[in-house]
């Protein structure tokens, strides 16, 4: 029987030791060893968060009516208030700021954004009389108007004219957040008025929400007509397509664009039609001619003929001008609390002296002018209908013939003034066409940007 297993007695081999261990630490290594890494690829910059959007400022409601002084009420008008705005640290600083119920945001123009040094949102698309153009807006921590407080403003950063340059504009995301009356009598905006009752003479005319603001219906030609309501544009305006369409007239125009934010507009013609507004008839008014498709434009020009409330969203309501000039006068100057109390009305009174290419005008100031100040005269002792000039005198060169003269006076203005001006005994007249000879105090306005070189007086006719 053979053994279940054998041994080999034969002398055992000697196995190759070294060699196996240095395969196996190079394994080892092999196996615990990383690839070395590629050399790091430079990434991109992380993209700036986006810009937050605007959205709508947050008004005080004001407790009483508080009224802001109108620039100037009676010559163009110029509804203007002046406005206090101030950056994240900075103290306030004055703006003047354009009534506008046709801009949908406030405005301010660039370079006092840029020494607020408020911070940038995103830019939005504002449409105006050229179509949408992208807008960059920016954010105001606060507004003051008067009493009343408006944060987190939103506000388009916009250039108007070159004559408003350094303007900006007061649109509906304040004015949309409570009631706003203009009385050009007194010469004010006020924020929460008193409502006036619908009595008498007074009309009440629904609004309706358009892409472009509030709309109110009036007649143009005897047909019932939506307009935009808008109290940033001077004149009001007709589209070229109502021409056919409403069977109006048309008249050659070669008179001054009219500045708008996005540049001027210009028109080689006007329209002219019957218009009634408020129970009004105002017969061959003249509109500014826009482009076919622009919606009806209800401007200043006739707005202006009314003092008028505006319950946002709701009404707009009319009250008819109806006072004198120089019975209103008093208390129009008094809206400004730096103009001192005097004997006369505004301070001032003269006359025109001298005949033919002799007349020369005289001026007394009974107190020296607080500022730069624009002072409107009218013939003495003649009653004037509140109204405003027909419009193209705004826009036309000034007039060879007026009832009214417009001086310019600085501080440095003396007391007394006597101006050489040949002929102004027949360029100054009454209605009738006779001269004017003494003269009274119509209104008193500051002058916002003027010149530094200014003279002592500047004495201008104006209708």
């Amino acid at each position: 029987m053979g053994a279940p297993f054998s041994i080999d007695h034969r002398a055992p081999v000697k196995q190759p030791t070294t060699r196996v261990a240095s395969q196996l630490v190079l394994a080892l290594a092999l196996a615990c060893a990383r690839p070395l890494a590629p050399p790091p690829v430079p990434s991109a910059p992380p993209a700036p968060p986006p810009k937050p959007a605007p959205g709508p400022p947050v008004l005080t409601q004001p407790a009483v009516p508080t009224a802001l002084p109108i620039l100037d009420p009676l010559l163009r008008p110029d509804l203007a208030v002046e406005a206090q705005v101030a950056g994240a640290a900075g103290k306030p600083t004055a703006v003047w700021l354009r009534v506008d119920s046709g801009s949908p945001q406030v405005a301010l123009p660039p370079p006092l954004v840029a020494e607020l040094g408020l911070p940038e949102l995103d830019q939005t698309g504002l449409l105006g009389e050229r179509g949408s153009q992208l807008v960059p807006f920016a954010s105001l921590p606060r507004l003051g108007l008067g009493g009343v407080s408006a944060t987190g403003v939103s506000v388009a950063v916009l250039s108007l004219s070159a004559t408003d340059a350094a303007r900006g504009l007061l649109g509906r995301s304040v004015l949309a957040q409570t009631a706003w009356e203009v009385a050009w009598s007194r010469g004010t905006l006020t924020l929460g008025p008193k409502l006036w009752p619908a009595t008498g003479a007074t009309r009440v005319l629904p609004l309706a929400p358009l892409e472009r603001g509030d709309g109110l219906t009036v007649h143009i030609a005897g047909r019932a007509t939506q307009v935009v309501f808008d109290t940033g544009a001077v004149l009001s305006m007709l589209p070229e397509s109502m021409i056919k369409s409403h069977g109006l007239e048309t008249a050659s125009y070669e008179g001054t664009p009219i500045g708008q934010a996005f540049g001027p507009v210009t028109a080689s013609q006007l329209i002219v039609a019957d218009v009634e507004v408020g129970g009004i008839r105002f017969v061959r008014h003249r509109f500014y001619q826009g482009r076919a498709g622009e919606p009806p434009v209800l401007g200043l020009d006739l707005l202006a003929r009314f003092d008028f409330q505006v319950i946002p969203g709701k009404s707009l309501v009319l009250r008819p001008r109806e006072g004198d000039l120089r019975a209103t006068a008093a208390e129009r100057i008094r809206r400004w609390a730096w103009m001192p109390s005097c004997r006369s009305v505004g301070c001032a009174h003269g006359r025109v002296v001298g005949n033919d290419k002799q007349s020369r005008l005289e001026i007394e100031l009974e107190a020296s002018p607080p500022r730069p100040l624009q002072i409107l005269m009218g013939c003495a002792g003649r009653r004037e209908r509140e109204e405003p000039a027909p419009w193209t005198d705004w826009t036309e060169p000034p007039a060879t013939r007026g009832q009214h003269l417009k001086l310019q006076v600085t501080p440095k203005t003396g007391r007394k003034v006597k101006a050489a001006i040949p002929g102004l005994n027949f360029s100054l007249t009454l209605p009738d066409g006779t001269a004017c000879r003494k003269l009274a105090v119509l209104d008193v306005a500051p002058i916002p940007t003027p010149p530094a070189d200014a003279p002592e007086i500047v004495a201008t006719v104006v209708p």
